[in-house]
């Protein structure tokens, strides 16, 4: 980008509408930064109230503007001379940042929650030049005031983490919610070794929690993947009573820093870090868990536990004593002294709560079909569709049953890769979904149905609903005769040919009502049948002879009736059809171009 020779219209239109503004004195014009590509103009603010000591009544601000506004960033970074010098909350952590530049890293959070979603056309935030460095403006004024009296995070206000200031490139995963916290009430222990399972190169995953004897004192629940106990590594956990910030809202940055935070809940880190040290002290790098309670909304009692990694140094070993006694009171003696001196960083970790109810706030299935252990029968294009939509909808228990292999055919519509090329459909579908979610456990049954041993008989029956997408005949045969052990929801789900049609079939009974299922549906395939044949059209074949004909049905269909399916098999997990139910969905076109999909009369 080079260098702009002058600030655009917008921009001089956004700097008129501030003249005359209570509060907002320009102290320099709009300034190019070459460095960081931003348009910058220096203001003071002052606000109406007497002001703190961390939130003085009058301050310096440096904001950076692209040269696109109205669009495009726009934040105030305190100055370094006359501005803010620490971090509240809804704030960036406010370090003094690059030597060579007139402003600090902690720039305010004043974007409406609409805009962190980048949807400007439902956000309140204007965008017009007149208005909108105007509003941010007036809205710095109002967090300035709200800052001097304590009201950033007034009661009812989702609750907000400092901002631990990551400097190791890693990410820990824990499982954490309202039940397992009740479960570290009832635990004293304050500090003692944790399980870590490493996921991938940098990510870690919290598998269980120890006292410092090795007793098992909480295990975190996960997923078929999540759950394997390879590559394991060990770590020290703590706990303290309140999230460890100096004021008004800084994350420590500095071991020094996190023990004063930790000493103003009467808490000794040091010692408890050095109680559980003799498990780690290896010469290898170990990772810390910091624990503390929080809520969801301010003013409400904590509910549940967050856990905040950090990557801890090499402690003292009998390799790297020098000079001091080879005994666990002189390592600690060193540590204090040189491991973890009060002036070193912190290297924090990301850390995030990968519990089932925080990772899927995006949209999930209802509780009613999340809760239920589900048999797919069929892992072809139709059923791994529906099992990936499942699985990332919150089902969390699924069997797979399918004898076949995946051929480079299936791909065109299927959700699988070419990695999995002549693997069993059941197994790398598992596989696939078990990876999708960290909760999910899939079991791949490789074989025709009906399974034809015990175990695989037992997994069959403790399903709660069973969903059929072979569109076999001799498949709807056999799951009628099955011996279920107990009623099911039974779920048949077809495709039309070339996918212009669904057909979906629900019933609840002690087994499948077959006779039932064909009195009402054959008709209508038979329709499907007649009028591929007067169109004279014939099913493609993939290969050559007459074995080889192929079902016709482009992907974006699948994916679109698999979503109609799902629509239809949510409201029967929460209330189960008196009689067998028959749903037909049909594509609409009009004039040439898709309108949607429409339930017809079956």
């Amino acid at each position: 980008m080079s260098e702009p020779h002058e600030p655009s219209e917008a921009l001089l239109a956004g700097r008129r509408a501030l003249e005359g503004i209570k509060g907002v004195t320009l102290l320099e014009d709009f300034q190019w930064i070459e460095k960081c590509k931003r348009w910058c103009l220096r203001c003071r603010l002052r606000i109406d109230g007497n002001g703190t000591a961390f939130a003085p009544k009058e301050t310096d601000w440096h904001v950076l503007i692209e040269p696109s506004y109205p669009w495009g960033y726009l934040r105030l970074h305190p100055s370094k001379e006359r501005g803010l010098t620490h971090t509240f909350p809804h704030q960036w952590h406010n370090a003094e940042g690059k030597e060579n530049v007139p402003w600090r890293e902690g720039f305010l959070c004043l974007d409406t929650a609409v805009y962190a979603i980048g949807r400007h056309g439902f956000d309140d935030q204007p965008y017009e030049p007149e208005t909108r460095l105007l509003w941010h403006m007036q809205r710095a004024l109002e967090w300035l005031e709200a800052a001097s009296t304590d009201q950033l995070l007034p009661p009812g206000e989702p609750f907000e983490l400092p901002q631990f200031h990551s400097g190791a490139s890693v990410v820990i995963g824990f499982n954490e919610n309202a039940a397992s916290f009740e479960q570290w009430r009832s635990i004293q222990n304050q500090c003692g070794i944790a399980t870590l399972r490493r996921w991938q190169k940098n990510v870690f995953i919290a598998r269980s929690f120890q006292s410092i004897d090795g007793t098992e004192l909480l295990s975190m629940p996960w997923g078929e993947e999540f759950s394997k106990t390879e590559d394991e590594k060990t770590a020290l956990w703590i706990r303290t009573k309140s999230v460890p910030v100096l004021p008004p809202w800084q994350a420590p940055t500095t071991w020094g820093e996190l023990q004063e935070a930790c000493r103003t809940q009467g808490i000794d880190m040091y010692q408890l870090l050095e109680a559980a040290a003799p498990h780690i002290r290896d010469g290898k790098e170990h990772f810390a868990l910091i624990g503390f309670p929080i809520p969801v909304t301010m003013g409400e009692k904590p509910c549940r536990m967050f856990w905040q990694g950090l990557l801890l140094p090499v402690l003292t070993t009998s390799k790297t004593a020098n000079g001091f006694r080879q005994i666990e009171t002189s390592y600690r003696i060193r540590d204090r002294a040189q491991t973890w001196r009060e002036s070193e960083r912190i290297q924090w970790c990301d850390a995030h709560n990968w519990n089932m109810e925080e990772i899927s706030t995006r949209g999930r299935l209802q509780d009613a079909l999340t809760t239920k252990q589900v048999l797919l029968i069929g892992a072809g294009a139709l059923g791994s569709t529906l099992a990936d939509m499942l699985v990332r909808g919150g089902v969390t228990r699924m069997t797979v049953v399918d004898p076949d292999h995946l051929e480079m055919g299936n791909l065109v519509r299927h959700t699988l890769h070419t990695s999995d090329l002549r693997q069993r459909k059941a197994s790398a579908l598992a596989e696939a979904l078990n990876h999708t979610s960290p909760h999910a456990s899939v079991t791949p049954l490789v074989m025709e149905f009906p399974p034809g041993t015990d175990d695989a008989i037992a997994a069959v029956q403790q399903t709660d609903i069973v969903i059929d997408t072979t569109g076999n005949d001799g498949v709807l045969h056999h799951l009628e005769a099955f011996p279920w052990g107990s009623p099911k929801l039974f779920v048949s789900i077809a495709l039309g040919l070339k996918g212009q049609r669904l057909y979906c079939y629900a019933a609840h009974d002690d087994t499948f009502p077959v006779d039932d299922f064909r009195t009402r549906i054959n008709p209508l395939l038979g329709a499907d049948i007649e009028k591929m044949k007067q169109a004279g059209e014939s099913l493609p074949r993939e290969g050559i002879g007459c074995w080889h004909p192929v079902f016709p049905v482009r992907v974006d269909d699948v994916r679109l009736l698999a979503a109609a399916a799902i629509k239809f098999l949510e409201p029967l997990a929460s209330v189960s059809p008196e009689q067998p139910l028959l749903s037909v969905f049909e594509q609409t076109v009009k004039d040439g171009q898709f309108t949607g999909i429409q339930r017809i009369a079956a």
